[in-house]
């Protein structure tokens, strides 16, 4: 098994047999993306580092739960 690493942007989304990776933006000193997680059951919005960030709350508030 290999690991490749390879950027993506910010909207996009990779999907792992169902389970859903997409970068959202988050705020930083230097460019810098969180992250939606989806397993198709449940969802979780993870950013390292962000302070006021209106761009992803929307997204935040998007998700059903």
């Amino acid at each position: 098994m290999t690991m490749v690493y390879r950027e993506i942007s910010v909207g996009e989304t990779l999907d792992f047999d169902g389970r859903k990776i997409t970068a959202i933006p988050a705020v930083h000193t230097v460019p810098a993306v969180g992250y939606l997680l989806d397993s198709g059951q449940a969802t979780l919005i993870f950013s390292g580092d962000t302070t006021t960030n209106d761009a992803l709350w929307e997204i935040a508030n998007r998700v059903k739960i």
